[in-house]
């Protein structure tokens, strides 16, 4: 596959959102891991989301992380804002204000609090009050975390019928299938499914026609590189560099988490801290511990 023809596609981060010991934000450390990322060779970059730390910070902070990546990006990427919001208002009024910051697009999970779980009729109501604030991209987020059920048909229904939502960030276990399935049935405006999950079936989600990634920020350079690869027809390449870097990308996924993000740029040079936002709900520990750095070790050398 050739690299899309669309406005967002690649390799998109989710910043990691730096600490002081405090757990006041460290943006000396932000705008050196931006500066990292980009060096990495990624192709854009998400905030406010859930591997940001975004479910742990107050409106204020919110807001002022947000305008410092713009600002930190300069340009020289595309930046994605999360403005999942329970409320169709509050969602609306986010995304107006980051398209008014300069974001390119704006990601949203549907509306649902607790069990309380929307509907397709209630998300299209609710995508519909964003798409009326803003002329920025929309991407919908399909995540298992809100235990809504939609189906290829139902996300098809959704961008026909909400004008802006042009992507889908997709992270269902059967993302592989469910993107080509989606991609059949979506009108030829849509621009494309992004996928995440910490890029533990990239590969694959390429094959069926993903137009990228936004997993968390690290390993960044060789998630970037198997999807730069796979669009320059290096197809075995590409898997190879999948097979090498997959323990570490399920290790991550199912065990380390926030710490492994946070213990890796630290132990880089990038972020001063690794500091997370209490609560930090993990497996993190000692052992935990040994067996990333005997993972990172094996992979590296």
């Amino acid at each position: 596959m050739a690299k899309p023809n669309v406005k967002l596609c690649g390799m998109y981060p989710i910043l990691a959102t730096p600490f002081h010991d405090d757990e006041s934000i460290d943006f000396k450390s932000l705008k050196a891991l931006i500066d990292y990322l980009i060096g990495e060779g990624i192709d854009g970059v998400v905030t406010l989301a859930n591997a940001s730390e975004g479910h742990l910070l107050n409106d204020a902070e919110k807001q002022q992380l947000a305008s410092e990546v713009i600002k930190i990006t300069g340009g020289r990427v595309p930046v994605v804002i999360s403005v999942s919001h329970f409320s169709s208002r509050i969602a609306a009024e986010k995304a107006a204000w980051a398209e008014k910051e300069g974001a390119d697009a704006v990601l949203t999970l549907p509306p649902f609090f607790g069990r309380w779980k929307s509907g397709v009729k209630t998300i299209k109501e609710y995508l519909l009050k964003i798409s009326d604030a803003v002329s920025i991209p929309i991407m919908l987020q399909d995540h298992p975390l809100t235990d809504i059920i939609l189906t290829p048909g139902d996300l098809c229904k959704l961008i026909s019928e909400v004008p802006g939502l042009d992507y889908l960030k997709m992270e269902v276990d059967t993302s592989a299938v469910k993107v080509g399935d989606t991609l059949a049935c979506a009108p030829d405006t849509f621009q494309g499914i992004f996928t995440g999950m910490a890029g533990v079936r990239i590969f694959w989600e390429l094959e069926a026609g993903a137009v990228g990634c936004m997993p968390a920020c690290v390993p960044a350079k060789p998630l970037a590189d198997i999807i730069h690869l796979y669009w320059q027809g290096k197809k075995d390449e590409s898997f190879d560099l999948f097979q090498k870097w997959l323990p570490f990308l399920a290790f991550l996924l199912r065990v380390g988490r926030r710490d492994i993000v946070k213990e890796y740029l630290a132990s880089k040079g990038v972020i001063k801290s690794t500091k997370l936002r209490e609560p930090n709900i993990t497996a993190w520990n000692d052992w935990a511990r040994t067996q990333y750095e005997y993972l990172l070790e094996r992979i590296e050398s």
